[in-house]
């Protein structure tokens, strides 16, 4: 079982102020990302393509945005 997950997150003011942080990070433990999912401070963006997730199945809660369509946009 995978234990950590390479990630970019964008995290939710929860507080309040206004404005959201940018933070990267190259791993992060199982059970932060799932705290974090939990409590509603990160949202997930699935990369894989519809092939990819038809083979593997979906990740609950996330979104998926394939990364020619991030490649394309950017």
């Amino acid at each position: 079982m995978c234990t950590t997950a390479t990630a970019s997150a964008i995290e939710a003011d929860t507080e309040g102020g206004g404005g959201s942080s940018i933070t990267a990070k190259t791993a992060v433990q199982l059970e932060e990302l799932i705290r974090r999912l939990d409590s509603g401070t990160i949202r997930l963006i699935d990369v894989r393509e519809p092939n990819e997730i038809e083979e593997t199945g979906s990740i609950p809660t996330s979104i998926n945005i394939p990364r020619m369509i991030i490649s394309y946009c950017l």
